[in-house]
């Protein structure tokens, strides 16, 4: 009786002490629910933007357009906290493929019910690239279209690999409108450049795979080789970037989201400038608003020096003529400010967007559900809106 007396006490003082018996009075306590945790203090630009799925050895290396981008565990000599060295191509709620089967997360599966975006997009062949690799985009060419003369938007996906698919959603509401949508893919994330990746400025090999794209176009679906506009989201705006310098007389006008142009590529950006609109965030990690060097020592260029750039390429002013901020209509800690330069010599207008408290995602986007993502405009929308009014849409 007194041995169970004993157990029974040694028992009781352990639950009252908040333990069981032999546990360690240093472990920590019970692990609370989700709900019951308090939200991590935010991160400026702890924005993922986009994150395919994972690439295989060699995605990342030294070379690659995507490790554009802060060293990894140090500062850009801005003095803002470089990106952490994260996996480059896991999906993330902002590429619309969290679900990771290549689909847009509102797109059904094989098999599953029509209707879904999947059901407004073609897939078709470009033909192989410099490097043996068969490429791919995929279309939406509304019904009600003539069967000449079309216009035809050009959009580029960010991240690693052939992730076409992940920035289609943000553009649904351009779907059976007025314009055929073209998403390329690019390279496989098995190849050792993939993605929107190369070894230097003007290299030929996407260039190449996007001017063979347009022909296509021009001759089975039916578009104007002179109404084609481009538009880019992270690494996709790089890409968006080298057409704009080395293919730029094949565009009316551009659009870059969250990457900007890399300083070696000023001396060698032979095509005459076009009207354009930049969208940066202030918190972007990944592409920080003031510059950065990357992991090759390159210098990447801030939103506002690669704005005022370009806009002197195409005759404008140093300064913007106008400038005002727009109306703060959701509750996302994100304030845009428009900046325009117009009366330019050769170009319409230029426009930048500055997005303070905007991270590394799509304005507007459908899929942005992020702490700093900017839903006060639409990328998409303010874009066509530009175009309309200063590059000919």
């Amino acid at each position: 009786m007194k041995r169970w007396l004993l157990t029974c006490s040694v028992v009781l003082t352990a639950l009252a002490c908040g333990g069981a018996p032999g546990a360690d009075p240093g472990e920590r306590p019970p692990r609370r629910s989700d709900a019951e945790r308090p939200a991590p203090s935010p991160v400026p630009g702890d924005d993922p933007g986009d994150r395919p799925r994972q690439p295989s050895p060699g995605d990342e290396g030294p070379d690659e357009r995507d490790d554009r981008r802060p060293p990894s565990g140090g500062k850009p000599d801005n003095g803002k906290p470089a990106d952490e060295d994260r996996p480059r191509d896991n999906p993330s709620p902002d590429d619309g493929d969290a679900n990771g089967d290549g689909r847009p997360d509102d797109m059904p599966a094989e098999g599953g019910k029509p209707g879904g975006m999947k059901d407004q997009l073609q897939l078709i062949q470009i033909g192989k690239d410099s490097t043996g690799e068969q490429r791919t985009a995929y279309i939406h060419v509304p019904k009600t279209l003539p069967a000449t003369g079309r216009k035809a938007i050009m959009v580029f996906h960010g991240g690693s690999g052939s992730n076409a698919m992940a920035l289609a959603p943000n553009w649904s509401s351009r779907f059976n409108k007025d314009a055929v949508l073209v998403f390329p893919n690019g390279q496989m994330s098995n190849s050792q450049r993939g993605g929107w990746a190369i070894d230097k400025v003007g290299e030929r090999r996407h260039l190449d795979t996007i001017v063979k794209l347009i022909d296509q176009l021009v001759a089975s679906h039916g578009v104007d080789r002179k109404r084609i506009w481009a538009a880019g989201f992270s690494s996709g705006s790089s890409m968006t970037w080298d057409l704009a310098c080395f293919e730029g007389g094949r565009f009316q006008g551009f659009g870059f989201v969250s990457k900007y142009m890399i300083e070696d590529a000023t001396a060698l950006c032979k095509s005459p400038a076009k009207s354009f609109a930049i969208f940066a965030g202030t918190q972007d990690k990944d592409s920080p608003y003031a510059g950065f060097k990357d992991q090759r020592g390159t210098f990447q260029m801030g939103a506002e020096e690669a704005a005022a750039w370009y806009a002197g390429k195409g005759g404008c002013k140093a300064q913007p003529t106008s400038e005002r901020k727009l109306a703060d209509s959701a509750d996302d800690n994100t304030r845009v400010t428009e900046r325009t330069w117009t009366g330019c010599g050769s170009i319409g207008a230029a426009r930048l967007y500055k997005i303070d408290g905007g991270g590394h995602s799509w304005p507007g986007g459908r899929l942005s559900k992020l702490p700093n993502a900017c839903h006060d405009i639409s990328a998409t929308d303010e874009l066509i809106n530009f175009w309309k009014a200063y590059a000919g849409y």
